[in-house]
């Protein structure tokens, strides 16, 4: 399969191995070392790992991860012994930044964030076309910010956090709540007319859009760009989201790369670091 950004190829070929659900440290290891033996050529720059969670880029350690539900995984030092290659480890959302600044959405800005949607909330933060990582390469848990003091308890352990609200946690608990199987069966009501299934749509869109506004106003950038998985919906969001952050900061907002945006990130860890250049502006080949 490949994917294009003009006339330049993105995604030369791709290999997939099932996980269970959680999966283990051992097992994503595994897989990971079992889709590198495939894909890898005599080209390859080197091993780009994206992972959830609180990640130190410096070491390649999983620090904390509350959807993977696991801490302290050294994953550059367990990869390393399995697989003769550079290998850099980055936070997933750090990486769809990265990719939206090579190829995407971002690359006409200098200043923007990138927000994924979905099964989390994050953002990736560029400044003058470098992404900021942080002190400790923790910048950007948009997800984790404080909304409600009261409110229902987060996969952090927190309550009230953004994530509750704007994730596909708040979508399915919609779904259940008004008699549907799952997201993917409220989407599809929303979208014939259902007024209720619309309005738990209209009502994530608002959450996520009073995150990004907190963000323009701390940091006034270009350009919040939206990504992940649940864009797929975003026919059904994405009104009400442009409406809080334009009212509250007059920002404009673009999609972008979507779900390919964390495989194009995790080749462009690579690729970024084999370079040593800043990620905004420049060209980039085709990445396996």
């Amino acid at each position: 399969m490949n994917v294009q950004k003009g006339d330049q190829e993105l995604v030369r070929d791709r290999a997939e191995e099932p996980l269970p659900d959680p999966p283990t440290p051992e097992r994503v290891l595994k897989g990971i070392e079992t889709v590198t033996t495939q894909l890898k050529g005599e080209r390859t720059l080197g091993l780009g790992v994206c992972i959830s969670g609180f990640v130190g880029p410096a070491t390649g350690t999983d620090l904390y991860s509350p959807i993977l539900r696991r801490e302290d995984v050294g994953t550059v030092d367990a990869l390393a012994p399995r697989l003769d290659m550079p290998i850099h480890v980055d936070n997933d959302v750090n990486a769809l930044t990265l990719a939206e600044s090579w190829y995407g959405a971002g690359t006409d800005y200098e200043h923007f964030v990138c927000i994924p949607v979905g099964e989390g909330v994050g953002a990736g933060i560029v400044i003058y076309g470098d992404l900021y990582r942080g002190a400790f390469g923790g910048a950007g848990e948009l997800g984790h910010i404080t909304i409600d003091p009261k409110g229902p308890v987060c996969r952090c352990q927190e309550r009230g956090c953004l994530e509750v609200y704007a994730s596909d946690r708040f979508l399915h608990e919609e779904a259940v709540r008004l008699g549907f199987c799952d997201i993917e069966a409220l989407a599809e009501a929303a979208r014939g007319g259902s007024p209720e299934a619309r309005a738990a749509f209209d009502q994530m869109g608002r959450n996520l859009g009073i995150g990004a506004k907190n963000l323009v106003n701390l940091l006034n950038p270009q350009a919040i760009v939206l990504g992940g998985e649940r864009m797929k919906d975003s026919d059904l969001f994405l009104n009400a989201f442009a409406e809080v952050v334009r009212r509250q900061s007059f920002l404009s907002e673009a999609a972008g790369l979507g779900d390919e945006g964390f495989v194009i990130g995790a080749a462009t860890l690579a690729a970024a670091e084999f370079f040593r250049v800043p990620a905004q502006g420049v060209p980039g080949g085709a990445l396996t």
